[in-house]
């Protein structure tokens, strides 16, 4: 079952590694709107906030399938002969 999962998440490396890297860019978005909002405009906190959430799960997901892609291209080593 777990294999299975992994399997199914690992099919497309290239669009996890997208969902990985679109979830970064609006993290360092949601970055930068907060902190400006930290020094000149309260208000831009909120929907740098919004966008954190958004970014960190985007990033996430993708990682999850990054991660699992590796998982399931790893081979356990074959024991030595005579063993």
């Amino acid at each position: 079952m777990l294999k299975q999962l992994i399997n199914k998440l690992a099919q497309s490396p290239d669009v996890s590694w997208k969902r990985f890297k679109i979830g970064l860019v609006c993290f360092a978005l949601s970055v930068v709107l907060i902190l400006v909002g930290a020094q000149s405009f309260v208000l831009l906190q909120i929907p740098g906030l919004i966008l954190l959430v958004i970014g960190l799960l985007i990033a996430a997901r993708g990682y999850i399938g990054i991660v699992c892609y590796r998982l399931s291209q790893f081979k356990p080593p074959k024991p030595p002969p005579g063993l």
